[in-house]
């Protein structure tokens, strides 16, 4: 593997330059999910001009786009993110897209100089952040023919990740009816109350809750005038498991004690929930160890990781074993959380973009493992029926 290790690097650091260009300008360009339109121009034309056939508008998206390189199985997909938070790429997708561009140079490489079996395929999936684009990838049926599902993700240390929460997301509205909270207030039916039942019904629940759930939300409407009944409020929800079973359950309930909050306000529940909701993740150990292996090999130090993020890569794995090679771009061990301002600041520095260019090389690693090893296949898959 060291041979190949060198190849990668030689061919990374061949367009080190280009690559950094373009994760910069990513960077000061930040376009929210879907609307994606520059970035996904920029990944598919360097794409093309280094040899990839490049499909656009990928399964009906606009920003999405598939590259391939080489022919035949196994198909192994490199996933670049590239849409950004309202405050700017403070959860490093253009290092997600840097590190996939670094893995699809390296691979496309050692594939023609090897002459290894298989296809590489880079896939740009837009939309991450909340609005699933991953998903609608899944549902296009665009990425049934894969084998093998990589991607990368910036972070305050190194690791495979440990495992995804399953997230439900809503809008909890409320209707009632004004009226004058001093002359009249027989008149009114108060939305304000539903809410904060609702809120602290969430919190006595929370009692009962596994450890592995999560509910949070913010009101985002609480009404206007303090002398007038609200008729209106509303908040937003985040539900989350680590298991699909119990968020199945979970959501169930959440949904029963907002039409409790309804029922005992007389308030009339509008309950509306965000499409795509995001599975929790199928493990693929060996995988998993794989990548940690090729990890180490590409230069990183691993550190333990107990913190688990929703994604809708979680989805992908449901469908074809992959994993997710969560890098250090903080280099200090200071604890930086991701969508903050100082992760904003981090993933601008040249150590971020390094580490990418390195992940990048993990990754290729990996799938050079993969595609040069039909048993190394074909174990993977026998572990992912199982499980």
């Amino acid at each position: 593997m060291k041979d190949f290790l060198k190849q990668l690097n030689v061919a990374v650091d061949s367009v080190k330059d280009e690559l950094i260009s373009l994760s910069t300008d990513i960077l000061n360009h930040p376009e929210m999910g879907n609307n994606e339109f520059h970035a996904a121009k920029i990944q598919s034309d360097f794409l093309e001009k280094h040899g990839f056939k490049v499909t656009r508008n990928f399964g009906g998206k606009p920003t999405a786009f598939c590259g391939e390189f080489g022919s035949g199985t196994p198909r192994i997909a490199v996933f670049s993110e590239f849409d950004a938070l309202p405050s700017g790429h403070a959860c490093g997708h253009h290092l997600i897209t840097l590190s996939a561009l670094s893995a699809a140079i390296g691979l496309k490489a050692v594939l023609t100089a090897e002459q290894l079996p298989g296809t590489i395929v880079l896939v740009g999936s837009p939309g991450e952040e909340a609005l699933g684009g991953k998903i609608d990838l899944l549902n296009a049926g665009v990425l049934d023919d894969l084998d093998f599902a990589l991607i990368t993700h910036p972070f305050e240390c190194t690791n495979t990740d440990p495992g995804n929460l399953a997230v439900g997301r809503y809008d909890v509205i409320y209707h009632g009816k004004a009226a004058h909270a001093s002359v009249a207030p027989e008149e009114g039916i108060n939305a304000l109350d539903a809410q904060n039942l609702f809120f602290n019904g969430i919190a006595f629940w929370r009692q009962q809750m596994p450890d592995s759930a999560r509910v949070h939300g913010t009101i985002t409407d609480g009404g206007g005038m303090p002398n007038v009944i609200p008729a209106h409020t509303s908040s937003f929800f985040y539900v989350r498991s680590t298991d699909n079973a119990t968020q199945a359950k979970l959501e169930a309930r959440f949904e029963r004690m907002a039409q409790g909050a309804a029922m005992m306000t007389d308030c009339k529940l509008e309950l509306r929930k965000y499409p795509n909701s995001y599975a929790a993740n199928k493990p693929a150990p060996q995988l998993e160890a794989l990548m940690r292996e090729s990890a180490v090999d590409a230069g990183f130090k691993l550190s333990k990781i107990t913190q688990k993020i929703s994604t809708d890569f979680a989805d992908v794995t449901l469908r074809c074993p992959g994993v997710n090679l969560m890098f250090d771009v903080v280099g200090t061990g200071a604890v930086v959380p991701l969508h903050s301002a100082d992760f904003l600041h981090c993933g601008s520095q040249p150590f971020a973009f390094a580490q990418a260019m390195r992940a990048g090389v993990a990754v290729a690693l990996t799938a050079v493992k993969l595609f040069s090893s039909l048993d190394l296949q074909t174990k993977i898959k026998q572990d992912f029926e199982i499980l």
